[in-house]
């Protein structure tokens, strides 16, 4: 029922609603974000958006979340997570989850908890309680926000109207698609520069 409303909701007012429900996604409400992104890429891909306007948005709304998300957590704690959380499906175990995975893994945990449903929701809650510095969470929050929105919209382009078939496979294996993406992009790096030494 989500699912249908949300997507109805991008048909009615666009880019709006992309930016509004990204937002509200990553705060915690049951919005289905990476379903969203690659529904958007399909609609640019028949024509219906533009692929750097619908990336931008995305990367707006999904950072809007995360900051909103930080600014609670610093100025609330853990208590108003724990209190009201509930509200926005954050469990007690959704957030003991993340905060192990935000102990174990520290500043990666903001970029890489865009790729973990569960954990994403809850990691800008958790540096903004454990009193990070703004600078310090963006610097983190970006690169992984730029990543996991030019995936998934890209995918949804790509694949077209195929998308939704392909979407339940691809959720489950999330961190292993980012492994692949980050090999990719760190063996470009390493050729680009074995070329550029090598006319040097």
């Amino acid at each position: 029922m989500i699912q249908e409303l949300a997507l109805g909701f991008v048909i009615y007012y666009g880019y709006l609603a992309i930016f509004v429900l990204l937002m509200l996604g990553i705060v915690g409400l049951p919005i289905p974000d990476e379903l969203l992104m690659m529904y958007v890429g399909s609609l640019v891909s028949s024509g219906h958006l533009g692929y750097t306007a619908t990336v931008t948005i995305s990367l707006l709304g999904s950072l809007s979340g995360m900051f909103f998300s930080f600014y609670i957590g610093k100025r609330f704690g853990l208590s108003f997570l724990e209190r009201f959380g509930s509200y926005v499906r954050l469990t007690p175990q959704k957030i003991e989850k993340a905060n192990s995975w935000f102990c174990r893994y520290g500043r990666w945990a903001i970029m890489l908890g865009y790729f973990i449903p569960g954990v994403r929701n809850l990691t800008a809650y958790l540096a903004g309680i454990n009193s990070w510095r703004f600078g310090t969470f963006a610097l983190y929050a970006l690169p992984g926000a730029v990543v996991w929105v030019m995936l998934f919209v890209t995918l949804g382009y790509t694949l077209g109207n195929s998308w939704e078939l392909v979407y339940e496979g691809i959720r489950e294996y999330l961190l292993l698609i980012l492994a692949l993406v980050l090999a990719c992009i760190l063996a470009f790096w390493r050729l680009s520069k074995y070329q550029a030494d090598k006319e040097n």
